[in-house]
């Protein structure tokens, strides 16, 4: 009986011990966790302020220029038809502000998720497409078309791009197999960069008018200056193919952060998927520089400061935060580009060049976004 009781007495013993210790076992998981939450909660907050953020400026954006308007004239200059008949201010907004707008919008949005796209799937985080040779062999396609204008429709520009940026990825993915290193990768995209350039001043020498050339350097700087519902629609069907579609990507984009090994223990395919990726990078970037030119930094910068934000580098949440990211960036910087010196207008590309550049330095040499990325690593965010 005594020997009985004290089992008894030794497992009651043991079954608190096992209670106090899973007890300071989830008092010790609960800052972790609750840390986890708040940089979450703070990340998302982050997140809202910028959309938040996004929809200002794009009021200021409409409200402002010549003329000028109040806020009255531009909400019934949104939702009342008749009244931009009647008013010279709501019909400028409606025909050519607000069209900028959303070209701004969802050029930054294209550029972001693009930038984020090539940066994983090459292992770089510098890649960007005009390091890649995408925006530049897209570039190289408008320029022939400036030698027969208006025998092509607007709406197959976007694709030609598009044939040639896919033509540019294709070399890369092809040269990935063969060769590893991401900086090696980076090189020969300056190169293909490089190639295209020279290809497109060559066929600026043989252009047939001279007056091609000051529309093709405002269109080369980058500019959303024609934006109109018109000039918008090539546009159009392909951003709201890819925006959505990129999404998808985010599965083997987590995938490739594991390593090429990882991955393709876990099924994936790499050589497709690295094709795939890049031509839905493709997808979204010729379309911009289709309508805008090519706009340096955007796709580079977005990146990096969606993942600052959230401190992951997890696609589900870095895919859309970057598409938010830089479609901010790019209506700053077009607001920047309109009113800062009106009536005159620098072109946005310059502006995301000159501001975002040194930035962009500072992002990439500063100690303090390594040390979030670490931290995320360690803690499992990522």
């Amino acid at each position: 009986m005594k020997q009985k009781s004290g089992a008894r007495c030794g497992n009651a013993g043991s079954s608190q011990n096992v209670e106090i210790s899973s007890v300071g076992k989830e008092k010790k998981s609960l800052p972790i966790a609750d840390g986890r939450v708040l940089r979450f909660a703070l990340a998302m907050a982050a997140m809202a302020a910028m959309l938040v953020a996004i929809v200002l400026v794009a009021t200021f954006f409409m409200m402002r220029g010549e003329p000028n308007v109040d806020l009255a004239v531009l909400t019934r200059a949104l939702f009342d038809p008749p009244f931009r008949e009647e008013n010279v201010g709501a019909f400028l907004i409606w025909e050519l502000r607000f069209p900028r707008v959303l070209l701004a919008l969802a050029c930054g949005a294209a550029l972001g998720a693009a930038g984020l796209i090539l940066q994983t799937a090459l292992r770089n985080s510098i890649a960007d497409p005009g390091l890649l040779g995408i925006s530049q062999s897209a570039s190289f396609v408008v320029a022939l078309t400036l030698f027969f204008p208006g025998t092509l429709p607007p709406v197959t520009t976007p694709f030609l791009c598009l044939v040639a940026g896919l033509a540019s990825s294709s070399i890369l993915v092809y040269l990935a197999r063969v060769i590893a290193d991401p900086v090696r990768l980076i090189l020969i995209g300056v190169v293909l960069s490089i190639l295209f350039g020279t290809l497109t001043t060559v066929a600026l020498i043989f252009a047939p008018q001279r007056a091609i050339y000051s529309n093709y350097f405002t269109y080369a700087a980058g500019s959303l200056t024609s934006a109109s519902w018109t000039w918008n629609q090539p546009a159009v069907p392909w951003l709201v193919l890819g925006l959505p579609l990129c999404l998808l990507g985010a599965r083997p984009l987590n995938l490739l952060q594991l390593g090429d090994e990882m991955a393709v223990g876990l099924g994936l395919q790499i050589t497709k998927t690295r094709f795939l990726l890049l031509a839905l990078a493709a997808v979204l970037v010729s379309p911009v520089v289709a309508v805008t030119g090519p706009i340096g930094f955007v796709a580079l910068l977005a990146p990096h400061l969606a993942k600052m934000l959230l401190k992951t580098s997890n696609a589900y949440f870095t895919l859309p935060a970057s598409m938010v990211t830089g479609a901010f960036v790019l209506i700053l910087a077009d607001t920047v580009a309109r009113l800062l010196f009106f009536p005159l207008e620098i072109p946005a590309g310059v502006w995301t060049v000159v501001v975002i550049g040194p930035i962009a330095l500072m992002l990439a040499s500063s100690k303090r976004r390594r040390k979030y990325f670490a931290v995320a690593a360690k803690e499992g965010s990522i």
